[in-house]
């Protein structure tokens, strides 16, 4: 029995910026779990870190077989200007409208 492992779960998803846009993902499959047992105390005694582990277990004597699901989404990143722009349309309709209520 083969081992795959992932020693960061929380690699399977996240976000970064890059070029103005967010790009969230998420990595998902079939098989994909927390090892345990026998499975982990073998991982612990070849790495020598108790933690939590996930991964695949594969047959050596045949074919594993796996569906992946990469899901990723984009959107953009608010500019700097555009939220300055934002706020200074929110003042003014503060001060027009505090305005309104001394006349």
């Amino acid at each position: 029995m083969d081992i795959f492992v992932l020693t960061d779960p929380g690699a399977t998803s996240g976000a970064f910026d890059y070029d103005g846009y967010t790009y969230n993902f998420s990595f998902l499959s079939d098989g994909f779990g927390l090892l345990t047992g026998a499975y982990h105390d073998y991982i612990v005694s070849q790495l020598g870190v108790d933690t939590d582990y996930y991964g695949w277990l594969a047959n050596e004597d045949g074919s594993t077989s796996a569906q992946f699901y990469l899901g990723i989404s984009v959107a953009p990143v608010p500019e700097p200007a555009t939220m300055l722009l934002l706020g200074a349309g929110l003042l003014g309709l503060g001060l027009a409208a505090r305005r309104n209520r001394k006349n």
